[in-house]
């Protein structure tokens, strides 16, 4: 179901009252800077899991002869390069080239679209493409989710029931420990609500197991 930051941000001051007073914790940005983290936390599992979280797909223009092209910004881990082909797109191999020669700048050399390197937040083509044009590569990648500016904008809806628990008890243990209160009274219903969490996330294309008749067939 979907949450707005200021939802959550009601369910952590009512924990947090509820169980402890800490003053000092309740001011409004350091509230927001504190769910945040706990979104990020959760993303960093996402992306981890690789099951299709957080994963969006980017078009990039680029013209023949270049030879690196920065990664869009908000880019947190890349899963696949493609290049236009006709009406497709054709994957790229991944190649660090750690030990083969490089052509200069000046070579004059240029390659059909078949592999890239990532150098300096870019991808590095050696030698440059020899094509481009609009749309020419697809970027398949994860990134971080949207950043959560005003209480009304809405989390992402790939974070569940379970992951929304999780975020309300972490982001009341972060508003904790930046008052040094280590011990958290909510710590065992954290760790079951981030063990829930990690089970979805890993689990997310289960696919269905056929049962077995009587025979074992």
């Amino acid at each position: 179901m979907p949450v707005t930051r200021g939802e959550i941000k009601g369910k952590v001051l009512r924990l947090l009252m509820k169980t402890a007073n800490y003053t000092g914790a309740y001011e409004d940005d350091t509230i927001n800077d504190a769910i945040q983290e706990a979104v990020d936390f959760v993303a960093t599992d996402m992306f981890d899991a690789n099951e299709g979280w957080l994963t969006k797909v980017r078009y990039i223009d680029t013209t023949a002869g270049q030879v690196t092209i920065p990664i869009p910004e908000g880019v947190a881990m890349i899963q696949q390069v493609r290049y236009l082909f006709g009406p497709n797109y054709i994957p790229m191999d991944y190649n660090d080239a750690s030990k083969e020669a490089q052509y200069a700048d000046d070579s004059g050399a240029r390659q059909w679209a078949s592999q890239y390197r990532i150098i300096d937040n870019a991808l590095y083509f050696n030698p440059p493409l020899a094509e481009g044009g609009e749309r020419y590569l697809m970027l398949e990648c994860m990134e971080y989710p949207k950043r959560l500016q005003q209480d009304t904008d809405f989390l992402e809806s790939q974070f569940d029931n379970c992951m929304q628990h999780f975020i309300k008890y972490r982001s009341a243990t972060i508003l904790g420990a930046g008052v040094e209160k280590f011990a958290m009274p909510w710590a065992g219903l954290e760790k079951d609500w981030y063990m829930k969490t990690k089970e979805i996330i890993v689990k997310r294309n289960r696919q269905s197991v056929p049962v077995r008749d009587f025979l074992g067939y």
